[in-house]
């Protein structure tokens, strides 16, 4: 029984375990686990089902990793199968131990931290492959060109005169450089919403509904948490805003550039009047090293994104049948709220239109006119107050996860 300790502390007794090769520590889609591993010795390669090639580097764990902790801190199913390729020695850590594990040991916190953010941009580069066959940083002036030009001819303009005014300070010549001038000074002439242009020392800030919180490609130096209103994570691809996420009040976003040192992965824009408080990377070691409740906050939202990444990874994959791959988005945005078996079986009022399910998947204008009357025609759901509301929770999301399986089949 090994024992982590610290002489102003109480020790803390951990389970050590072993594995013979060829053992599972982990099997996907097995119901929630209130545990994860850490690795002492040995290799484990995890894997699951819906694995694409380029998501092969980060399959081998070794002496240090931590396998399970996004299933056990989400509380959702495994996502990985784990199998140990050597004899492997592992720590097993419960949920309920979490907080003074990391009380008693910061750097473990910030190394699953800083795990959980690498493979979160790796995820979503290969998100963004799966869906434009394109990697998410060709060439960032001409992404964020790109992305101004879409939000100014969607009549987006607080917006686009965000994006322009990134673009415009990379001073990169092209094309574009001339374009974006005019139309900055123009939207800015005519008025606008939009703030914080420029980076600011201020830690509360207030953004009004409809502007830009930051850009996709841009530098980030800061994350954020909601004090108040609501925050769309999206990406523009192929010339279609995709919805990646709303969050709400007490939701923590920006936290892959702030760890990474990196360009934002996707924009973020005030979904309604929001009131934040950024979190810079010195006061985020301090959060790690003074306040053990909130570091297993962001553990928790790190690992329910990443599972809902992972989730999405699934779903990008469903391409032959659009009103499918909506339906599966849907049963993801229920699957995402954690429910208990009693509230999977009673009907449930989303706050999505059929359009937003659409542009969660990424569908463009064109494939949502094509597609949208047979998906509302579907017998899981009906539209109120041009809402979706679900009839029984668990009908759709068992539904959903028997098409996926049945797609696996066909593909291999």
């Amino acid at each position: 029984m090994p024992a982590i300790q610290n002489t102003q502390k109480p020790r803390l007794q951990l389970s050590a375990k072993i594995f013979k090769k060829g053992d599972y520590l982990l099997v996907e889609e097995n119901k929630q686990s209130d545990f994860f591993f850490i690795i002492q010795s040995g290799q484990v390669y995890v894997t699951h089902a819906n694995e694409v090639s380029s998501e092969k580097s980060l399959n081998m764990m070794g002496p240090g990793d931590f396998i399970g902790v996004i299933s056990c801190m989400s509380n959702k199913t495994q996502i990985e199968t784990a199998i140990a390729m050597t004899d492997v020695s592992a720590i097993l850590v419960r949920k309920s131990q979490y907080p003074d594990l990391i009380q008693l040991n910061t750097p473990v916190a910030l190394k699953i931290i800083r795990g959980f953010s690498k493979r979160m941009k790796a995820l979503n580069e290969i998100l963004m492959q799966q869906t434009t066959n394109k990697k998410a940083r060709d060439n960032q002036a001409e992404m964020i060109y790109s992305l101004a030009k879409h939000y100014d001819n969607d009549d987006q303009t607080d917006v686009a005169l965000f994006a322009y005014y990134q673009y415009l300070k990379l001073n990169i010549p092209g094309p574009g450089l001339e374009d974006a001038k005019h139309r900055f000074l123009a939207i800015k002439k005519s008025g606008t919403k939009a703030v914080y242009l420029e980076p600011t020392n201020e830690v509360e800030r207030t953004y009004p509904r409809g502007t830009m919180i930051f850009s996709d490609f841009q530098p980030g130096s800061e994350m954020f948490i909601i004090k108040e209103g609501s925050v769309k994570i999206s990406k523009v691809t192929n010339d279609t805003e995709v919805t990646l996420a709303i969050l709400k009040q007490g939701d923590m976003f920006g936290e892959m550039a702030l760890l990474n040192n990196d360009l934002r992965s996707a924009s973020a824009i005030a979904n309604e009047n929001c009131k934040l408080t950024a979190v810079s990377m010195s006061n985020f070691i301090k959060i790690t090293e003074t306040n053990p409740a909130m570091i297993t906050k962001i553990t928790t939202t790190f690992s329910d994104r990443l599972w809902a990444m992972q989730r999405q990874l699934s779903n990008s994959l469903i391409r032959d049948d659009l009103v499918q791959k909506m339906l599966d988005m849907l049963s993801l945005q229920i699957e995402k709220l954690n429910f208990t078996e009693e509230q999977l079986a009673q009907p449930y009022q989303t706050n999505f239109t059929t359009n937003d399910i659409a542009t969660m998947c990424g569908l463009t204008k064109l494939e949502q006119a094509r597609n949208s009357k047979r998906f509302i025609n579907q017998n899981f759901f009906k539209i109120v107050n041009n809402k979706i509301l679900i009839k029984k929770c668990s009908t759709l999301i068992d539904y959903a996860a028997t098409y996926r399986k049945n797609l696996l089949k066909r593909q291999h």
